[in-house]
């Protein structure tokens, strides 16, 4: 037990003291001492039939035993550790498209009203996005990569006691999402690819990337369409030749649109941009974008070719 205890400030206790050798009662005002003898116990004993023992600290005191703030102590014993929001629930916050910032938070409450910090305790952010430990608040810029990144949150009070919560962000690269032109990785149906000024029986459809033979114009006034269906934020585009070494596009231009009637042509500031194709049968040319534009029809127009524009062809983007 404590050899000394020592009651500061404003108590007023009523003790029943046997001073023996070596133990005292000592007043300096405004202050108490009540000592042992050493080695001895120092025993507060209530009344017979439930009495109580109370200690009335006044304005701003408090009780100590040793170094210890006892009302601290009862107040951190009693209180609750933070309870996370609704709106914070577990699991994903959601699906990003890379290059694109985002701004998401994470919250939860103190229930006595304090003041609660947040703090990522284990996994991993997206590479360029941050936690704000202050508000829970998560920004930066979605990284071009899929990827689904999971990590925890450890919220925390002015008592230290805190709760955790696992969160995850899926990140998605536009640029190497294809849209399903590839006959490989047939998305669009064969309805929504058409052709103008084709050569022969050549159709459309013949023009997706990896098909038996490809599209086959005649002229610079030939063009190849596809609808893709519903609005997409396009980031590249792939072709590849004619099957045939004697046809192919060395370089083309793009058109778009959003209701198949009024098409705009894909420019980098005020120029038109050019494309180079692939005078290969099998080789595969991609180009990214410099600006990831939005559009549902795409016409590929050719500008340059050998023989006769031919080619096939893909297109990589994101739902908006």
């Amino acid at each position: 037990m404590a050899k000394s205890f020592a009651l500061i400030y404003s108590f007023i206790i009523f003790v029943k003291i046997n001073v023996c050798l070596g133990s005292f009662f000592d007043i300096h005002y405004p202050d108490v001492f009540v000592t042992a003898e050493q080695g001895g116990n120092l025993t507060i004993r209530a009344g017979p039939d439930g009495g109580d023992i109370i200690m009335i600290p006044q304005g701003n005191g408090t009780v100590f035993i040793g170094q210890t703030d006892m009302l601290k102590l009862f107040e951190i014993v009693n209180s609750l550790p933070p309870v996370w929001s609704e709106k914070s629930p577990h699991g994903t916050l959601g699906t990003f498209l890379g290059g694109k910032m985002v701004s998401l938070s994470v919250s939860a409450q103190d229930p006595e009203n304090g003041k609660v910090t947040y703090e990522k305790v284990s996994g991993a952010l997206p590479p360029g996005v941050n936690l704000d430990k202050n508000t829970g608040a998560i920004t930066g810029r979605i990284p071009d990569v899929d990827a689904t990144y999971e990590f925890g949150i450890r919220v925390t009070d002015s008592h230290g006691k805190y709760a955790d919560q696992i969160f995850s962000i899926d990140t998605r690269d536009c640029a190497s999402m294809a849209i399903g032109i590839d006959l490989n990785r047939k998305k669009i149906p064969d309805a929504q690819m058409s052709c103008h000024y084709c050569s022969g029986d050549s159709a459309g459809v013949d023009g997706r990337l990896n098909a038996p033979q490809g599209w086959l114009g005649v002229n610079t006034n030939s063009w190849l369409q596809v609808d893709l269906g519903r609005e997409i934020e396009l980031h590249a585009v792939a072709n590849q030749g004619y099957t045939s070494s004697g046809y192919y596009i060395t370089n083309y231009n793009i058109k778009y649109s959003m209701d198949g009637n009024t098409f705009l042509d894909l420019k980098n500031g005020t120029s038109k941009l050019d494309f180079s194709g692939s005078s290969s049968v099998n080789s595969v040319i991609k180009h990214s974008f410099p600006t990831p534009f939005k559009a549902r029809f795409v016409r590929f127009v050719p500008k340059t070719f050998h023989g006769k524009p031919g080619m096939r062809v893909e297109l990589y983007g994101c739902d908006v």
